[in-house]
């Protein structure tokens, strides 16, 4: 954090003429990072908002099947449809996406070398977007979600979304693409 701070710093004194105050460019260093903050909030919430309108629609695809011996298998046809739908809500990343088909491709892998054919496939047993089984819970609440920026530095960020459930907190990773912020990679966050 010292290095970003640093680094904007230098670089708002070389644009700034030499009479302008400490004070000043302290400000023009707070206003950065703020405005940043306010993005990366907004993005995600922008998200959560998107995928409330449109996650019931996305698990029409139906991601895992029955293959002729009646064990579960991975339809990568239908995980990328559903990827690319993930990609029209404008706030995930192409990184976000990449992640997602590594673990697609995993589990394809994991049902040909552990057949699996009863109760729900493991590892598409939740909402594979928000890690949970009770999606409507958290997107009926956005309003209460609070948020703590744990870093931004250039081009990175990662938030904490807290959640009105102590043990159901959320780690966000982004990066910033074309003055842009994009969300890499959600997970759920360890209690402390």
């Amino acid at each position: 954090m010292r290095f970003v701070l640093m680094s904007v710093l230098i670089i708002s004194c070389a644009l700034v003429s030499t009479s302008v105050g400490a004070q000043n460019i302290n400000s023009v260093v707070k206003s950065k990072i703020s405005k940043d903050s306010t993005a990366i909030v907004g993005v995600f919430n922008d998200f959560l908002r998107w995928y409330k309108k449109n996650y019931k629609p996305l698990y029409n695809y139906k991601m895992v099947i029955h293959d002729s011996t009646g064990n579960y298998q991975v339809d990568i046809s239908a995980c990328r449809n559903f990827l690319s739908k993930i990609l029209k809500s404008e706030c995930v990343s192409d990184e976000y996406i990449k992640l997602w088909n590594q673990y697609f491709e995993s589990q394809a892998e994991r049902f040909k070398t552990y057949p699996q054919n009863e109760g729900p496939p493991e590892g598409f047993d939740m909402d594979l977007v928000l890690l949970t089984q009770e999606p409507d819970m958290l997107l009926d609440n956005i309003k209460k979600l609070k948020y703590t920026v744990v870093f931004i530095k250039k081009d990175t960020a990662e938030i904490w979304v807290l959640t009105p459930w102590k043990t159901w907190n959320y780690s966000v990773e982004l990066s910033k693409v074309n003055n842009r912020w994009y969300i890499d990679y959600l997970s759920i966050k360890e209690p402390e």
